[in-house]
């Protein structure tokens, strides 16, 4: 337990920040799984449209430092390579 006002105040803002980047990281987590889903449909605009939103989450969470830039460059990386093959 906190034992001074401000680490009272410091552990309930690091508990909004966790959830605040929990949700960034889950939005970005399950956007891959719905552009794996529609590579399983082969719509091509839906799969082109995935694509931009998980690039858009990808660097989203890079810019609020959950994620690392390489991360997320392989990450797209990996994604529009499925898209060729």
């Amino acid at each position: 337990m906190p034992q001074h006002k401000s680490a009272e105040k410091r552990a309930k803002q690091n508990l909004r920040k966790k959830n605040a980047n929990l949700m960034v990281f889950n939005q970005f987590r399950s956007s891959i799984k719905n552009f794996e889903a529609s590579l399983k449909e082969k719509d091509k605009e839906k799969i082109k449209l995935c694509l931009q939103k998980v690039n858009s989450l990808a660097f989203r969470a890079v810019k609020k430092g959950i994620i690392k830039k390489k991360g997320a460059s392989r990450t797209i990386s990996k994604l529009s390579r499925l898209i060729k093959s």
